[in-house]
């Protein structure tokens, strides 16, 4: 047996992902695909009675894949797990591998792995993340700020020497005691900030600018598993809450009986003012695959509703959305 052609490294494990095989057609092929990180056993084919055979892996792939938010009190770099599965195929002395990501396209070293446009809004209680396929140089995470037309640089987080996928965690909270413990004073006092990524020779390979805005009771904070297999942030304005109630009951002799009863919460959101770029960005929350509320301690799951939304127009245009918590509250009965 001969692998003739692997599927490209780093695309999509929701795509089909093929090795094309030669082989004699007398010959007898066992196959073993495996997690080649964890050198486990996925699955196992038979080959046999032809010269030529396409293997997808795609599905053994998505086996492995559970995109989930980071959280930490202060920023961070992480190499984030379940987010890329690196799958191995094996007959005898012949093997071949590839790694597969949970987005949907072929991520490139260094791309951003989001499609959020610049600047983005954020409030100081809040976190994000920015995410990117690195080789093996160090890098280095800093706020700047704009002082009197001067820019001042805040180191915030460095990454070892590693390559892969890298995930920084932007924590609002560190991001304010770092600026005090300069001496800048406090956070709420700037309308706007730049997060830099660089590298060890201080090349600048990621960056992305921010608003800032006050806090709110009224806001949301939602993360989702985005196009790229990251995680992306976004605040929304709660403009309705609902408690949905279903109960179960008889009627007997003594009267109404409840035999169960499950309650499920209902929330209506709606964004700030859109240009284009914006809502083609967020339209991709209500098609993802996993959704959460960030409430600052908890992050929890949701099923988005909303079954259309409008993208475009001649005006701005504000994104409403319908969504309520993955779990029903289940209470006591009788």
């Amino acid at each position: 047996m001969e692998i003739i052609a692997t599927p490209a490294q780093r695309s999509s494990a929701y795509r089909d992902a093929i090795f094309s095989l030669s082989a004699l057609e007398s010959e007898q092929i066992d196959l073993d695909i495996r997690d080649e990180t964890q050198n486990l056993l996925l699955g196992k084919k038979r080959l046999s009675g032809q010269t030529s055979y396409s293997v997808n892996v795609s599905n053994y792939a998505q086996r492995l894949l559970n995109v989930t938010p980071l959280r930490n009190n202060t920023s961070f770099f992480s190499h984030p797990e379940h987010r890329m599965a690196s799958i191995q195929i094996q007959a005898g002395n012949t093997q071949g591998s590839v790694i597969l990501t949970s987005g949907l396209e072929k991520i490139m070293f260094f791309e951003k792995l989001s499609k959020a446009p610049d600047p983005q809004p954020i409030s100081p209680e809040h976190g994000d993340e920015l995410a990117l396929y690195t080789d093996d140089s160090a890098l280095f995470a800093d706020i700047i700020l704009n002082i009197n037309g001067q820019q001042q640089k805040i180191r915030i987080a460095e990454k070892e020497k590693k390559m892969g996928l890298c995930a920084l965690y932007l924590s609002m909270p560190h991001v304010a005691n770092k600026i005090s413990d300069a001496g800048l004073g406090l956070l709420e006092n700037y309308h706007d900030l730049e997060l830099q990524i660089t590298t060890e020779y201080n090349e600048l390979v990621l960056s992305r600018k921010y608003t800032l805005e006050a806090a709110s009771p009224k806001t949301l904070r939602l993360c989702w598993w985005n196009y790229f297999g990251q995680i992306d942030y976004y605040s929304f304005k709660l403009n309705r809450k609902s408690l949905l109630i279903d109960k179960q009951r008889i009627y007997s002799q003594q009267g109404y009986k409840t035999t169960g009863c499950q309650t499920e919460t209902l929330y209506e959101l709606i964004s700030n003012c859109l240009n284009e770029e914006n809502m083609n960005w967020l339209q991709e929350l209500t098609a993802a695959p996993k959704v959460w509320i960030d409430d600052g301690i908890n992050f929890i799951p949701v099923e988005i509703l909303t079954q259309q939304i409008i993208t475009g127009g001649n005006e701005l245009v504000k994104m409403e959305i319908s969504m309520t918590p993955c779990q029903k509250t289940i209470y006591q009965h009788l």
